[in-house]
């Protein structure tokens, strides 16, 4: 690409993808290649204030490869906050226990390739569950919701007053409204990964 973005190796992000990834920052190919690498810096920065250090290149390729994955009719309005969600949920499946450890003389017999479990799957799965619920929201709770849990750290308090001074609400009621939303959504998540619903 010519805007000046290195193309990455990623088995889950080719180019017609990372195309689209850009056109959804700007139509302009310069600025969405310096919007491209703006985001790749927030969200570098987001995984390293949760103490994600040493893998923090890594959750931020893997949050770029499922927004990127999203076909270019899925719309997105605010690709930014959208990524910053996509962020967390790539934090918590990192952050999740990991199994505990059987020896190898405790193992069962291995089933075959279709029946083993796959952890990607199941965090693509999750993230598919969670874009449908995204979508059967109305468009100001999703906006709400994507706007309060797009901020850094170290700016959100000043990010979430703007946020209630837009929605013409309290910070009180803008975190009580947020946190409804945001339990909505978890709890539409868990009913869709039960049905096996996407």
């Amino acid at each position: 690409m010519s805007g000046g973005v290195q193309s990455r190796e990623s088995k889950n992000l080719d180019q017609p993808d990372y195309n689209v990834l850009l056109c959804r920052l700007d139509s302009d190919p310069k600025c969405s290649s310096e919007k491209y690498k703006n985001l790749r810096r927030v969200l570098l920065k987001f995984f390293e204030c949760n103490n994600c250090w040493s893998e923090a290149e890594h959750l931020v390729d893997m949050t770029l490869d499922v927004v990127a994955r999203k076909p270019s009719e899925f719309v997105i309005e605010n690709v930014g906050a959208y990524c910053h969600v996509v962020a967390r949920y790539v934090l918590m499946g990192f952050k999740r226990p990991s199994p505990r450890v059987i020896s190898l003389t405790d193992l069962p017999e291995i089933p075959g390739p279709q029946q083993g479990h796959d952890a990607d799957a199941d965090d693509q799965r999750e993230l598919d569950c969670l874009s449908q619920c995204l979508r059967q929201l109305n468009r100001r709770n999703r906006d709400l919701v994507l706007e309060y849990y797009s901020s850094q750290e170290s700016t959100h308090i000043t990010h979430r007053q703007k946020l209630a001074r837009t929605f013409r609400i309290s910070m009180n009621n803008l975190r009580v409204k947020a946190k409804r939303i945001r339990e909505g959504l978890e709890d539409c998540v868990k009913r869709r990964m039960g049905s096996g619903e996407r």
